[in-house]
């Protein structure tokens, strides 16, 4: 079980791992997992709050969906996508 106090960060965290991951054109867990090297139900675990990725991970996942770590943490704004 985690701490109270990883809760709130916890939560936010796994949703940020899931909204930037279908940002990117509909990515799946399995594709992302791929782009990471770890395995689909990492992610899986990562985006529902049962285990939290490690800063390694974090920054693989920043790279995979192309944005900075700042970027993901919403620390600057997010670079403007061109429409395809």
């Amino acid at each position: 079980m985690r701490p109270k106090s990883c809760l709130v960060e916890c939560v936010e965290l796994s949703e940020r791992i899931n909204r930037w991951r279908e940002s990117k054109e509909g990515l799946s867990q399995a594709a992302l997992a791929k782009k990471i090297g770890i395995s689909p139900s990492a992610v899986a675990q990562w985006e529902l709050g049962q285990t939290t990725p490690t800063h390694d991970h974090v920054e693989k996942i920043a790279h995979a969906v192309g944005v900075s770590v700042q970027e993901f943490w919403g620390r600057v704004p997010a670079k403007k996508r061109k429409a395809s």
